[in-house]
């Protein structure tokens, strides 16, 4: 499954679960003008889900990745370093 798993979670009531974009078969990440990290399932060459998320939560990301993932992971299908990430 290529998809992202949305779960909301609420003290005293069940979680609930959404998944978006079950049958994604080209993802694409980008980072846009304003900021923003912007993820595209594109289901086929008529559907697709966009998911953006602000710039606050964006620069969380981003810190995230470049200060906690850099030093411990590495990508197992190209074996690169995830400081070459580029932001």
């Amino acid at each position: 499954m290529l998809g992202i798993e949305i779960i909301e979670r609420r003290e005293g009531s069940k979680a609930q679960k959404q998944i978006i974009g079950p049958t994604c078969a080209k993802p694409q990440i980008s980072y846009n003008s304003d900021g923003r990290i912007v993820v595209r399932l594109i289901e086929n060459s008529e559907c697709d889900t966009l998911i953006i998320v602000d710039s606050r939560v964006s620069e969380l990301l981003i810190d995230f990745c470049q200060n906690s993932l850099k030093n411990n992971y590495v990508r197992e299908d190209t074996r690169v370093p995830v400081n070459d990430l580029p932001f």
